[in-house]
């Protein structure tokens, strides 16, 4: 009974960072369809960058913002894995597109738009959703 109750904890506390997984799936999908269709890297960085402007950072927690933000995220992460893979990574900002950047955008967004707060929340949020991310673009490639 104790194992039970503990793998149920465990299964709660897991549950809410895949709630709901259809943002980061469009966020894909949309990079991977822009890229097809002959978007650069410029016109892939213009549209991440809207995505995350487009972001309220004015309400309390909303759950809007935070699919936002994971549409955003997948996205730009999708965006940079392709244009990597594809050698079409511009010379003048390939920091741009690194993992640690993204992620680092991700983060100040979560936080600016009141979606996370703490520190300790900011790896596994990021972290849960780079894999699903990265899982869904092998799927895709």
């Amino acid at each position: 009974m104790k194992r039970f109750v503990i793998a149920a904890l465990l299964a709660s506390l897991a549950a809410p960072a895949f709630a709901d997984t259809d943002d980061l799936d469009r966020g894909v999908r949309d990079a991977v369809t822009a890229f097809r269709s002959g978007s650069d890297a410029d016109a892939l960085v213009t549209r991440a960058q809207l995505c995350y402007s487009g972001v309220d950072t004015h309400g309390g927690r909303d759950k809007s913002a935070g699919d936002q933000l994971d549409y955003c995220f997948a996205f730009e992460m999708t965006s940079a894995r392709l244009l990597n893979k594809a050698g079409r990574v511009p010379h003048d900002s390939p920091k741009y597109f690194s993992n640690q950047e993204i992620a680092t955008r991700a983060a100040y967004n979560l936080e600016r738009a009141r979606v996370l707060s703490l520190p300790e929340e900011f790896n596994p949020y990021i972290i849960t959703r780079a894999k699903y991310v990265g899982g869904k673009i092998k799927d895709l490639s």
